[in-house]
């Protein structure tokens, strides 16, 4: 319980740190010489150079920041809960009043360069910080986070990178070439600096696992820790080899228990080991789209795009493993007794049936 508090505080503190060098950043570099580097400080910027013709001085930062946020807030809470928009609402009015509060200092003149370098380094630790706690100062940040846990394959910095370009294009027409051009230095220095701070310093990390259930344990961690990663892509490029060496670990192992006694082996590409093997029943059990991700939406608690997403990218593992052991695709009819489908008499209707064929077939129903 105690240990929950503290993280919980450490957590509201890497906020208020961060919040603060956001907002250091915005006031006394980006704001003073123009530099729109994107996020919704960035249309802050913007709009407050736009209106200041119509009030003095333009719409307040702080202001601006708080009312753009407010329809994408909403949509937030629908998606990740009120823990997550908890400490984002936090960030975002932490901001705001951080906004307020600090004044405005020119501290890098007419130096865009120096503008680009620090403004970035400070832009990019602050949100680093800020999503390192488990929120987001909203707006842009916030809508990446949407954006990433549909698109898993990317980092939430990478969605944001490609969102404040479009943000820094408008900025173009407004600042001119220079200073956007300099704003596209800042946020490849903020970028880099936050995946080094949320991804770590190196390009890659690797993991020795020495054991005889290699294939057992890399599937485990496919689908646990749903890697679609570089380590995923080897796996598959090398599968054809995995594949040729687990088929010489499963074979004696899956024909020793076929000849010892009956028994039901649950995939392992059984049907080709013991394709000379008499008697065999080769039944292969299938489900509806709908179903499945019905299923998976239960079990691990995800939406019905990730549930998809979840479904497709194993089935894709799934088959490429047995194409490369069997030569053949799952699922094909040829190599099968029997294909059903789960959802037409429900998981123990499927089940009764099938042990009524198999003693209609063999002889008495096993007990």
């Amino acid at each position: 319980m105690r240990a929950n508090v503290w993280k919980e505080l450490e957590n509201y503190f890497l906020i208020l740190l961060g919040t603060a060098l956001m907002a250091i950043a915005i006031q006394w570099i980006f704001d003073r010489v123009g530099l729109i580097t994107g996020g919704f400080t960035g249309l802050t910027i913007i709009i407050r150079n736009l209106t200041e013709a119509l009030l003095p001085g333009g719409i307040p930062l702080w202001l601006t920041n708080i009312v753009l946020n407010i329809p994408i807030f909403l949509y937030s809470y629908i998606r990740f809960g009120k823990k997550y928009i908890g400490k984002t609402g936090f960030a975002t009015i932490l901001l705001s009043v951080w906004l307020y509060l600090i004044p405005v200092i020119d501290m890098s003149g007419d130096d865009y360069m120096l503008a680009a370098l620090f403004g970035g380094a400070f832009t990019g630790i602050g949100m680093a910080l800020v999503l390192k706690a488990g929120a987001t100062t909203g707006g842009t940040d916030m809508v990446a986070a949407i954006i990433q846990s549909h698109m898993r394959h990317y980092t939430v910095v990478q969605v944001m990178q490609v969102l404040d370009a479009a943000i820094v294009i408008l900025g173009l027409y407004v600042f001119g070439l220079r200073p956007t051009l300099y704003a596209v230095v800042s946020i490849f220095v903020s970028t880099k600096i936050s995946d080094a701070f949320l991804e770590g310093f190196k390009t890659s990390k690797a993991a020795f696992i020495i054991t005889n259930r290699y294939e057992e344990v890399a599937e485990r961690l496919m689908d646990e820790l749903d890697l679609i990663s570089l380590a995923k892509q080897r796996y598959l490029i090398n599968h054809f080899k995995l594949a040729q060496r687990a088929i010489h670990v499963q074979k004696p192992i899956i024909r020793k228990l076929a000849d010892r006694e009956s028994c039901v082996i649950i995939g392992r590409s059984a049907d080709y080991i013991l394709k000379e093997q008499k008697p065999i029943l080769r039944i292969f059990i299938y489900s509806p789209e709908d179903v499945r991700i019905e299923n998976v939406m239960k079990s691990h608690n995800f939406s019905a795009e990730d549930a998809k997403l979840f479904i497709t990218e194993k089935d894709k593992r799934y088959h490429k493993r047995h194409l490369a052991l069997t030569g053949s695709n799952r699922g094909d009819r040829h190599n099968r007794d029997i294909l059903i489908n789960s959802d037409f008499l429900g998981i123990q209707g499927t089940a009764e049936y099938l042990e009524d064929l198999i003693a209609k077939k063999y002889g008495k129903k096993e007990t």
